[in-house]
């Protein structure tokens, strides 16, 4: 790692210096980067410690708020005037829907979106669910999803009966919906021909409404890094530009339609810079095209992150990405119900949901401050790193010919596949914690009423489609194994088990035999803990009246070299048909494996196989 030359700051770079110093006297050798440096799925870069970027002075940190190029906001006074629109989502199917929109609004929530299933019939609910609402006081977003263009119809219709100057957004993605595999009529090219027709439609009759809102929830929930999120949809929102300047609407007219929509995750330092980093790259496209409009930029928790399991969690996952659009300064904010992920919201689901951001507002005052994250080295350091990544990806999709191209040929899907592949290894080897899920899971948790399944869109005749991008939950694999031990147990009566053969005192076993138990729970596997011994007789017969075919030995380096060949040997004649050691191997490996040892789980090891080897052993009766 080097620090970077700041003149303006001498005592700064001197103090670090000296910290750095300091720092790798007390590593005694070990490499400061390999051991205090990360790095992200953008390749970039999170040391410890961050001072003043090269050339800096105190009067130039992220610029201010207001001015070009908007990294800091829009606004000089961002959202401390009237804070941010306090969003809830609503699936137009909702029984009631009406009742709980009204109670919502009078209990806080200042914006109402509305999401068509995959039946288009349910658009028919929308004028019903809106009956009382003030479309000038209350905002009004609705999300047609592969039937996009019928929802905006519908939208059209009903603030013309109710009015005029309402707010909103009619929330046309036609690009994000091409990169989804939704249907369109004709081509996307024709799409985009009337996605322009509408814009100029719209700007006449329903000037304070936005046509478009671009959202990075395809590409994240595939599995995109932070850049790539960021560069697909300022390319997106320029193939708009362009769509608007050809029916006929001026730069500012064009700009004015738009407005972004982020999927976030729990990263909350990350989630800063992103929103921030939007800004600053949207304004530098408008400024290049006549006009330095600022981002309007709406934040919501991305579904890849939410878990099913120990769903509780979810609530600290929402509360970090509100956080993270409240900080930033984000126009809006959607906070999704902790349980959304398995069945429909209910009241409480979303109380919990609003009363994140209320609490944020109203308790924590985070909407009286401008910029609070301003002059963070850390955070004005990756918010550069974030513009430069994405710029450079940006440049890439313009020079295959747009989004729409980009996607035709694959490099899009090819890329963000690249990133997936080493975000599921992290998760995987549990580098990438999911609580709940692949790490501290808890097998006794209280189920909930699971969602239904949805069956996925029929092609249209006469429409294009291309390879859609996939949903990858980030906890689908683990969350696959929960699966079948919830299947086993339903058929057996009783879990997957395993018996844990614990060398020594609980001082010398209770380290790797926790390590264990949490490990072989991520695949819904329970432990039966064995007395502590280091006399293979005594094991064996503990692990006999387990009743399971698996072990895992669970002690101390020492007590391995002393014992661990004799118990794994004692074992395997006992009947054991799968022996794990807890810890690495080392140079003993080929005696262990000799003795009966089949596997070895560590930390840093990949989990997901070592579960998977494990599961088969329970393949004949499940």
């Amino acid at each position: 790692m080097s620090l970077p030359d700041s003149p303006a700051y001498p005592a700064a770079k001197e103090l670090a210096q000296s910290w750095q110093t300091q720092v790798e006297a007390d590593l005694k050798g070990a490499d400061f980067t390999k051991r205090l440096v990360t790095q992200t799925y953008d390749g970039i870069a999170i040391a410890p410690l961050y001072n003043p970027l090269p050339g800096e002075t105190v009067d130039d940190v992220g610029g201010m708020p207001g001015t070009f190029p908007h990294t800091r906001g829009d606004e000089p006074l961002s959202t401390s005037r009237s804070g941010w629109e306090i969003q809830q989502t609503y699936a137009l199917n909702t029984p009631n829907l009406n009742d709980a929109v009204l109670r919502d609004l009078g209990k806080g929530v200042a914006s109402v979106h509305l999401i068509a299933s995959n039946d288009a019939s349910s658009l028919d609910n929308a004028s019903a669910a809106l009956q009382g609402v003030h479309l000038n006081m209350a905002s009004v977003y609705l999300s047609g999803g592969r039937h996009a263009e019928q929802s905006s119809k519908v939208l059209s219709k009903i603030l013309r009966t109710h009015a005029e100057d309402a707010t909103g957004s009619f929330m046309q993605d036609p690009i994000g919906g091409f990169a989804q595999g939704h249907p369109m009529a004709g081509s996307a090219e024709q799409a985009l021909a009337r996605l322009g027709q509408l814009s100029k439609m719209n700007q006449s009759e329903f000037p304070k409404m936005r046509t478009v809102s671009v959202s990075t929830e395809p590409y994240h929930a595939a599995g995109a890094s932070d850049a790539q999120c960021l560069a697909y949809a300022i390319a997106s929102g320029l193939s708009y530009l362009r769509a608007m300047e050809t029916e006929g609407l001026n730069i500012s007219e064009a700009a004015s339609q738009i407005g972004f929509h982020l999927a976030l995750d729990a990263r909350f330092f990350a989630g800063i810079s992103t929103i921030r980093a939007l800004r600053t790259l949207w304004s530098k496209i408008t400024d290049a095209c006549g006009t330095a409009a600022g981002a309007w930029i709406r934040v919501h928790p991305a579904r890849r992150i939410l878990t099913k399991r120990d769903p509780w969690v979810n609530q600290l996952r929402n509360t970090a990405t509100t956080f993270a659009g409240s900080v930033a300064g984000a126009n809006a904010i959607t906070t999704l119900p902790w349980d959304s992920t398995l069945r429909p919201a209910d009241d409480f689901g979303r109380r919990v949901a609003r009363n994140t951001q209320l609490v944020l507002e109203k308790e924590s005052h985070l909407n009286r401050v401008i910029d609070p994250a301003g002059g963070s080295y850390f955070i004005e350091e990756l918010t550069a790193q974030l513009c430069e990544k994405a710029w450079s990806i940006f440049q890439s999709v313009e020079a295959q010919g747009g989004m729409i191209a980009a996607l035709r040929n694959g490099a899009i899907q090819s890329d963000i596949e690249a990133v997936y592949k080493a975000r599921s290894a992290s998760l995987a080897k549990r580098k990438q914690a999911i609580t709940g899920v692949n790490q501290f899971p808890n097998l006794d948790e209280a189920a909930l009423d699971p969602l239904p399944e949805m069956q996925p869109p029929a092609a249209t005749p006469g429409s294009e489609t291309i390879v859609a991008l996939p949903v990858r939950p980030d906890a689908q694999a683990f969350e696959e194994l929960r699966d079948l031990s919830d299947a086993f147990m339903a058929r057996q009566g009783k879990r997957p088990a395993l018996f844990s053969a614990n060398l020594g005192t609980i001082a010398q076993h209770t380290g790797r035999a926790t390590f264990s138990a949490n490990l072989f729970a991520c695949g819904g596997v329970e432990s039966i803990a064995g007395v502590g011994s280091v006399s293979p007789e005594e094991l064996v017969t503990a692990y006999k009246q387990s009743g399971t075919s698996v072990a895992v030995i669970c002690g101390s380096d020492a007590l391995y070299e002393q014992h661990a060949t004799q118990v794994a040997s004692a074992l395997r004649d006992a009947g054991a048909k799968w022996i794990v050691l807890a810890g690495r191997p080392g140079k003993s490996e080929a005696d262990l494996r000799e003795a009966g040892v089949q596997d070895f789980i560590y930390l840093g090891c990949n989990a997901l196989d070592a579960l998977a080897r494990v599961w088969k052993q329970w393949e004949a009766v499940s």
